[in-house]
């Protein structure tokens, strides 16, 4: 009683009499006066009555002087314009002399990096704040000396949790600045987590890593991240030895490391330590509460408009944008809704413009620019800062000391770089004073300048370390670029590392290194030179069913076997091919998706990685990877006919699609856990009456997928009807002349070679246009429809046909007739942008010709090594690049070859004889390569 008389006498001095007030009993307050002198009841009694004032200065009165102290040494407007002024950063280190910076710069020998003066600013603010924690009172002291880790995993004494409201303290409000967002030590400290975390999604060296870290955000048991292995166990390791241990556990779990975005991960953290913060300022009560409130709700703003304007254009949809805004704040909730759904900044611009406080803000900037919107929500938020200072008895102060002194720093780095890039024009665009922050992370740059102000010399060093693809993007922006893009010291870095054992021709220097390049490289894609290297691999001589030509390996299967070359072994002599033997009948079909289109895929390094799907007359579908069976689908009930040529849907879950001679279509899931493939059985389509000869995935529509009967019925599925009627799902139907040989979709469009014609279907209108007719039966079909070329294979010949001069015609001409070198029906027959080959199960020699023209490049024995044996011609053929697969069998000796060409680094020319059969011309026509990507 006598304390609680004591504290209003004092408070009555300090407002005078006019100032003094009757306090009305009640059964509350008469509690509070029989309860004694307990310090949870006064605090409940300074809550409640506002009386904070009395009690303040007993425990926060000594440190608030301290800072206030502390804030007057922050840098004035004439201490800015000195700066200004300064030559190098010498002069700025004498200037900074005079100030509260001088004893952390005095023993800095020159020359000076702006890297130490940053260092030792921040080094004044680090020491200023330990001061202030070395001087709280209890339970500050027993809070981060014993009780430091216990503190993070229960939230007790923060008073967030089970604490009592008599531990809410200064040393408590201290210890949230401390981990305030942008301050030293828990903004640094989650910076280097998320660095370890980064490092081990793409196996960097740890140890490597913790060098690069931050000192201010080292904590003792950040050490032992570097004993993690994989993401799981440095995931164990953040929740059981990091101050970090309660917002990885609530926000953030193991699968989130493995594929979500680093920065995302970083929001989710700031954003829940954030909501700690203000429900800690909230449960202080007072104007400590109402002052922090209102920073921490403009601070929350502030990073929902960030994470909106950055987000727009990615691949962050609403409800991600939603789950990174704080639960509270001026825009919460009813302005979160608008800002998820804004697709540009104008449209943000729109939804701030409704909050008067944000107006003043949002009026500084012109529509469509946000360049400049961190500098002018600083410039707010300073001033905001400023006002704390205004009033006396809260926390707020501590605060708001911490952000000006982070602003002022962040001032000094900007004018030093300024200074030491001898760019002092700049040093105008940051604010003069401490008083008006500059924008986060903002760093000087070059003065405005156009990109053609770089001489040509230098940006071809740059564009040296580009793709091809980027350089052809390149060289079509403008005619200064394209100049850049075609020196010769980018090709001739490419032509030598393309072939170091080859040097660009004489006649190269007239054309230009590039010419030279490219021509080597289409001659090389052509196959027009006589010396590949060269290997034959012996097999059984049972009929090579299907022949695949993967990055590395040669895949090829007889009858149910499946057997996988790896051409690096094979070439140096290791010749151990791996047997694939699951299934119990003939492979029917072999496709190849890449791996990261499956559940399969891991990490970026497996990209270029792809898996193998078979399916059988035993009924089954089989999915293979690193030589062994990962997936096995079994539904049909006949022999599974047809396999889709690419995967159906778009993103994670893409599904496959079979065809049986049961007349079903299905789909499969190749996201299902389990060897046996359990589930994976999507949907079954009915609607055919025959056996399924073909599927093809629609090129405008990925959920479209064309399925050709053998009796040549053409449908067209959408597999994302989900429907009870099972024939429901087929949205198109047709049909064509002949038996089906082969299809091919691109964009809206399915070109169906049947019979002895073939035929262009719409797939929005199923109106179908015959492009071409042959006078025989056609053997084989293939098509670039990007070039607007086809061709088909017939008895003896091939024909080659422009898809843009058929179209509508009632007689179908060929631009180019490849008659010569074949007897039999080309059953073999592959095309890409560069060359056509051709090949016949009776004729001795493949045959290599131009795609845009169809001039005859080069023939290819097909026939067996052995001179004396009586081998059939071509049985097999796979195309990849500069690489081809053709494959013969010799029945009288039971044995079968497979011959591997690589003309990679080939270097002698075919001859060009006058009497060499050439194709026959219509109406020739010249197209330029443009598919320089092409390998």
């Amino acid at each position: 009683g006598f304390s609680f008389f004591f504290h209003c006498f004092f408070f009555f001095l300090q407002k005078g009499a006019s100032g003094f007030f009757i306090i009305p009993f009640s059964p509350a307050t008469s509690s509070i006066f029989r309860s004694g002198s307990g310090r949870s009841r006064k605090f409940e009694f300074d809550k409640m009555y506002g009386f904070e004032a009395m009690t303040f200065n007993i425990h926060g009165g000594y440190l608030e002087a301290i800072v206030r102290g502390h804030r007057a040494g922050l840098l004035t407007a004439a201490d800015y314009n000195n700066l200004c002024q300064c030559e190098t950063l010498d002069d700025i280190k004498m200037h900074l002399s005079a100030t509260e910076y001088g004893p952390y710069l005095q023993n800095e020998p020159s020359p000076l990096h702006t890297t130490t003066i940053v260092e030792k600013c921040t080094l004044k603010l680090v020491d200023e704040y330990k001061h202030m924690l070395c001087q709280a009172t209890e339970p500050l002291s027993t809070f981060f000396g014993v009780h430091y880790k216990r503190c993070w995993d229960h939230k007790l004494d923060l008073g967030l949790g089970r604490g009592s409201t008599e531990h809410i303290t200064l040393g408590h409000f201290l210890a949230f600045i401390q981990g305030w967002r942008i301050s030293m030590k828990y903004g640094h400290m989650i910076d280097n987590v998320v660095l370890i975390v980064t490092g081990t999604l793409h196996e960097r060296d740890v140890q490597e890593l913790l060098e690069k870290c931050h000192p201010l955000g080292m904590f003792d048991s950040i050490a032992t991240l570097a004993v993690a292995q994989n993401m799981r166990e440095l995931y164990r390791l953040v929740l059981v030895d990091t101050p970090l241990a309660p917002y990885f556990s609530e926000c953030i779990t193991s699968e989130d490391l493995d594929d979500m975005n680093i920065e995302i991960m970083r929001n989710t953290l700031y954003k829940a330590y954030l909501e700690d913060f203000y429900r800690f300022c909230q449960k202080l009560g007072g104007a400590t509460a109402e002052i922090m409130s209102d920073l921490l709700a403009f601070e929350a703003d502030r990073r929902a408009v960030n994470i909106t304007i950055n987000s727009i254009g990615t691949e962050l949809t609403r409800d991600d944008r939603r789950k990174l805004y704080s639960s509270f704040g001026l825009l919460y909730p009813y302005g979160h809704e608008e800002l998820a759904v804004c697709e540009d900044v104008d449209q943000v611009r729109g939804v701030m413009e409704k909050y008067p406080p944000y107006q003043a803000i949002f009026s500084k900037l012109s529509y469509g620019e946000s360049q400049m919107l961190d500098k002018a929500f600083y410039e707010e938020e300073v001033k905001r800062l400023c006002l704390a200072f205004e009033q006396q008895f809260h926390y707020g102060v501590f605060f708001a000391y911490m952000r000006l002194r982070e602003q002022e720093i962040r001032n000094l780095m900007w004018i030093s770089e300024c200074v030491a890039q001898n760019q002092k024009s700049r040093v105008h665009d940051t604010p003069s004073s401490s008083s008006s922050p500059m924008s986060e992370n903002q760093r000087p740059s070059l003065p405005a300048t156009s990109i053609t102000d770089v001489n040509v010399d230098s940006l071809a060093q740059c564009a040296g370390y580009l793709s091809l693809r980027d350089l052809s993007n390149m060289s079509m922006t403008c005619t200064y670029l394209k100049k850049v893009a075609y020196s010769d010291s980018i090709w001739q870095r490419w032509f030598r590392e393309s072939w170091p054992r080859q040097t660009p021709p004489a006649t190269s220097q007239r054309a230009g290194v590039r010419e030279a390049y490219l021509c080597r490289r289409k001659d090389l894609l052509q196959f027009k030179f006589i010396n590949p290297v060269v290997a034959d691999f012996y097999t059984n001589s049972s009929p090579f069913d299907h022949v695949l030509l993967d990055n590395n390996n040669i895949i090829f299967s007889q009858g149910s076997m499946i057997q996988v070359i790896t051409i690096d072994s094979w070439l140096s002599g290791v010749n151990s091919p791996v047997t694939l033997s699951d299934h119990n009948a003939r492979i029917t079909c072999m496709r190849l998706f890449p791996l990261n289109e499956t559940s399969l895929y891991r990490r970026e390094a497996q990209n270029e990685e792809n898996v193998l799907v078979t399916s059988s007359s035993d009924h089954s579908i089989r999915l293979w990877w690193k030589g062994s069976c990962r997936r096995c689908f079994r539904g049909h009930s006949g022999p599974v006919s047809a396999l889709s040529d690419k995967l159906l849907g778009n993103g994670a879950g893409k599904v496959l699609a079979s065809g049986g001679e049961d007349g079903t279509v299905r789909l499969w899931s190749l996201s299902s856990s389990g060897k046996r493939g359990q589930h994976a059985l999507k949907a079954t389509f009915y609607g055919h009456e025959k056996p399924i000869r073909l599927m093809s995935v629609a090129g405008h529509n990925t959920s479209l997928l064309v399925s050709v009967s053998r009796d040549s019925k053409v449908r067209v599925w959408d597999t994302n009807t989900s429907s009870s009627v099972r024939s429901s799902c087929c949205v198109g139907m047709t049909s064509v002349l002949g038996a089906p040989i082969d299809i091919k979709c691109h964009e809206q469009l399915v070109y169906v070679a049947a019979g002895s014609s073939v035929m262009a279907i719409d797939l929005r209108t199923m109106q179908k246009v015959v492009i071409a007719t042959v006078d025989a039966k056609l053997y084989s079909f293939q098509a670039t429809p990007s070039k607007s070329l086809f061709c088909v294979g017939s008895n003896g010949r091939a024909m080659l046909y422009d898809i843009r001069k058929n179209q509508g015609t009632l007689k179908s001409e060929p631009i180019a007739e490849l008659d010569g070198g074949h007897t039999a029906p080309l059953t073999y027959l592959h095309m890409d942008p560069y060359k056509i080959v051709t090949g016949s199960p009776e004729d001795f020699y493949v045959n290599v010709w131009e795609a845009n023209t169809g001039a005859k490049t080069n023939s290819l024995d097909c026939s067996h090594p052995d001179e004396t044996s009586t081998s059939f011609g071509c049985r097999a053929l796979a195309v990849n690049g500069c690489r081809i697969v053709t494959g013969i069998a010799n029945y009288d000796e039971d044995v079968g070859c497979l011959c591997f060409r690589d003309f990679t680094n080939a270097s002698c020319p075919v001859f060009n004889r006058e009497d060499d059969h050439v194709a026959k011309f219509w109406n020739p026509q010249s197209y330029s390569d443009s598919d320089s990507s092409y390998d």
